[in-house]
């Protein structure tokens, strides 16, 4: 499997063929990890290719079969020494055979000789030919026992061949590409405001606490970016599902509803440093009509102008009310939205209240909403006070 279907030549889009491993003949009763070198072996990718036990090929429309790329160009066909996966033992495990799979991952350098010989606009499959792994060293025990401090292995391999339990398991395709275009970059910070007090309030500290969620727009260029509603753009996968939800219809810290601002917050507990209050999960499955227009609804995005700060508010006390007496931080859960360049004024078409299906592109790399931020407060008496210690910016 590859970690993308696009392959960005540019290399601004990390792309790594991605292998998943894992210890399943009934045979093997060794309760130690069992470590194995990947260097001239299938998971050393250049490697692999020259010595035939992985193929490259490339296909058209017109051909699906594909052909093999001629690979007599490459000269580089071993990747670093050293590189190790770690295979736990299949003794008393208890987790499923797809949660037991470990995940190595060989990364494809925009610049390397592999990388130049994949052409833009063409789609490519990356597949085992057979069983043979051609693991030239594997031993069972600690990696500390086992691997010197140079990086090399320290007592002979073992002397059985790895090998792979299926001859067609194993494969990925993906399309070569120039570039991406990408998104800007993004500011986002939280900071604690005044609220209003009523007439009733007598001290500042009974006055609930406000929470301000500002994004700003560091690029020279106005973007608009999907706050609510399906999301669709490029996620990575794993061996055998995304990593990610391929359409995360969470709503964005920019959407004006408080709930939205107040769902893409997490709690963690300054104590234990565990995570108390979760942010809002995805939907296991969000079902749609596949004939049902896609792209966002216009009312769904919001424009960010360079250097125009976007902010939101949101009463934090709400999802920390219930909680024990104590300090707790409030973070922001990263999430990827969908987003084009250009104001809302710009992009809309007359009689057409969704994205117009020229600029509706969904293999784009997401605009993260991260922030490094983490708001301190405190919970007594069952309520949320300021944390006057920690050093929490205050503004009216």
């Amino acid at each position: 499997m590859t970690r993308y279907h696009l392959f960005d030549r540019s290399g601004r889009l990390p792309f790594s063929i991605v292998f998943g491993l894992c210890r399943r003949s009934p045979a093997d009763t060794d309760p130690r990890p069992l470590i194995l070198d990947t260097t001239r072996s299938a998971l050393d990718v250049p490697y692999a290719l020259a010595h035939k036990l992985l193929t490259l090929h490339e296909h058209s429309l017109e051909d699906k079969q594909g052909i093999e790329v001629d690979l007599n160009r490459l000269t580089k066909t071993e990747g670093d020494e050293g590189r190790y996966a770690i295979l736990p033992s299949p003794v008393n495990r208890k987790e499923s055979k797809f949660e037991a799979f470990t995940i190595y991952q060989y990364h494809v350098d925009a610049n390397s000789e592999l990388a130049l010989m994949l052409e833009p606009g063409k789609k490519y499959t990356i597949r085992l030919t057979s069983e043979d792994l051609g693991v030239k060293w594997y031993a069972f025990g600690e990696r500390d026992q086992l691997i010197s401090n140079e990086g090399k292995p320290s007592q002979h391999s073992g002397e059985a061949e790895l090998v792979n339990s299926k001859t067609s398991a194993g494969h990925g395709s993906f399309t070569a590409v120039s570039s991406l275009p990408w998104p800007p970059k993004v500011l986002t910070h939280m900071r604690l405001c005044s609220s209003e007090a009523s007439p009733s309030d007598s001290q500042t500290q009974q006055r609930a606490p406000l929470l301000e969620l500002s994004v700003t727009n560091a690029g020279d260029r106005a973007i608009s970016i999907q706050s609510r509603g399906p999301q669709r753009f490029l996620v990575p996968w794993g061996p055998f599902e995304p990593e990610e939800p391929t359409e995360d219809s969470r709503p964005r810290m920019t959407d004006p509803a408080e709930s939205s601002g107040l769902s893409s917050l997490q709690i963690i507990d300054n104590h234990t440093g565990a995570v108390v209050r979760d942010a809002a999960k995805p939907a296991l499955c969000d079902l749609y009509d596949t004939r049902a227009d896609r792209r966002p609804k216009l009312s769904d995005l919001v424009t960010l102008k360079p250097g125009e700060p976007l902010a939101r508010r949101v009463d934090v006390g709400k999802i920390l009310a219930g909680l024990p007496d104590g300090s707790y931080s409030v973070r922001l859960q990263s999430r990827g939205a969908w987003w084009c360049f250009g104001t809302l004024e710009e992009i809309a078409e007359e009689g057409n209240d969704r994205v117009p299906r020229r600029l509706y592109k969904t293999a784009i790399p997401s605009l993260p909403l991260e922030s490094e931020d983490a708001i301190e407060l405190q919970v007594k008496g069952g309520k949320c006070v300021r944390n006057r210690e920690s050093g929490t910016e205050i503004s009216q």
